[in-house]
């Protein structure tokens, strides 16, 4: 089975559910999850060199249900353009979107409209915080996924410390819209089992062959 999604970062994906023999059904015991999507970022790119046939090949043998290819579709590259999956949807509304977003393409200097959001301001969305903002400005373009930095943390100035960029309220409001949340690239066991706690569909990863054992 192969779906084409096209990413904000203007990467192509081919999702491969079950792809190799390691591959099974995914139950979890803490949500209500019935299949929880392992993306090998780039093929798996802790394990292997990064982006070549090998690494697809090791990323599926790993486990991973989906790989993550890196295939830039713009002339100039550009990464995490969201006019790029409003395009996408204009010539096919068919055609899966996975909206990216971190800190340096949500936050802009002195209140500034953002380069890479298709003009949106997340300010401008009801809200009442900037993570469900964040849902709602990624559901205005259509996307099918919501796709944020799973690993960055926004300091804080209070004594309480720093929060996480997604959030539990990011995810849920995604959900209210019927998007997946994908958060990247996570590496960390923790950080994997926070996210899926919070609700979280899935993850991109360097080491889908851990990941994929966790999961299971």
């Amino acid at each position: 089975m192969c779906i084409i999604f096209v990413y904000a970062l203007v990467f192509t994906e081919i999702s491969l559910v079950y792809a190799s023999p390691s591959q099974g059904p995914f139950r979890t015991v803490s949500n209500n999850h019935q299949f929880y999507d392992v993306q090998a970022h780039r093929g798996g790119r802790g394990n292997v060199v990064k982006s070549t046939l090998p690494s697809f090949a090791w990323g599926l043998i790993d486990g991973a249900t989906t790989l993550e290819l890196d295939n830039g579709i713009t002339t100039n590259l550009s990464r995490f353009d969201w006019r790029t999956l409003i395009s996408m949807k204009t010539l096919d509304d068919k055609v899966i979107t996975s909206a990216l977003i971190d800190e340096d393409t949500a936050f802009t200097p002195r209140g500034s409209t953002s380069p890479w959001l298709a003009g949106l301001r997340l300010e401008s969305f009801p809200g009442p915080s900037l993570s469900e903002q964040i849902a709602q400005a990624a559901h205005a373009i259509q996307a099918d996924i919501l796709s944020p930095t799973g690993i960055f943390l926004i300091p804080s100035s209070s004594h309480e410390g720093s929060s996480h960029f997604t959030t539990p309220e990011m995810i849920s409001e995604a959900h209210r819209f019927g998007m997946k949340v994908v958060p990247w690239t996570v590496n960390g066991l923790n950080c994997a089992e926070e996210l899926f706690k919070d609700g979280a569909d899935g993850i991109i990863t360097d080491y889908p062959n851990i990941v994929r054992q966790w999961a299971k």
